[in-house]
């Protein structure tokens, strides 16, 4: 019997043994199992803070970038505005000679015309080509973006677009500064005259019967 109460005290004391290296290991593991939880989330919330930090200079890097390009393209355009007008400008002022130049030669053609209307039958042929011809030319004229223009007797004068060379005297008062008769042609390129038309206006005098 004291054989067997030895051995079972053995027995105790062995199970006693391995049981306190558990307890301890459990005790270490859930230290270490802290440790590696905190350790990863001090280290996320950095990252997390420097990802925050990195997109935000990126955000004012493309919002920079953006209205630098929107900058850029303004004054692109307004440099390519500025080019364009000036090289119609130039084209204008090219071509404004030689407008000024055909449009001559046409009121010549007008005025023989008229003098070959007043005289024979072969003299009106002519006057008729002649009138046609100026037509052609008026045509030519305007596809370079010249407007041909014409007052009629009774219109208004307009200062601008006219030019007097004489008067017609007339005891209407309501005539006074009207048109009496139009000399020809005026003409208007690029929204300004160039060639005033030739008229006659009514100057009211009340003397006249």
């Amino acid at each position: 019997m004291d054989e067997n109460m030895l051995n079972m005290a053995q027995t105790n004391e062995d199970n006693l043994e391995e049981q306190q290296p558990i307890e301890v290991m459990t005790v270490a593991a859930e230290q270490k199992e802290n440790q590696v939880t905190d350790l990863p989330f001090t280290e996320i919330k950095e990252k997390l803070d420097i990802t925050t930090e990195l997109l935000e200079q990126l955000n004012k890097q493309f919002k920079d970038r953006i209205s630098y390009d929107e900058k850029q393209e303004k004054i692109v355009d307004s440099m390519h505005t500025e080019l364009q007008k000036y090289r119609n400008d130039m084209y204008a002022m090219l071509l404004k000679p030689l407008l000024v130049d055909i449009i001559e030669v046409v009121d010549n053609i007008r005025k023989a015309g008229i003098a070959f209307a007043l005289k024979g039958d072969a003299e009106k042929r002519a006057s008729t080509i002649i009138t046609d011809f100026i037509i052609d030319l008026h045509t030519l004229l305007n596809s370079y973006g010249v407007e041909v223009f014409k007052g009629t007797p009774g219109d208004n004068y307009t200062p601008i677009q006219q030019r007097i060379v004489s008067v017609v005297p007339t005891n209407k008062p309501e005539l006074n500064s009207k048109i009496a008769e139009s000399l020809g042609f005026g003409y208007i390129y690029k929204g300004k005259v160039i060639w005033a038309e030739k008229v006659k206006t009514y100057k009211y005098q009340s003397s006249i019967d």
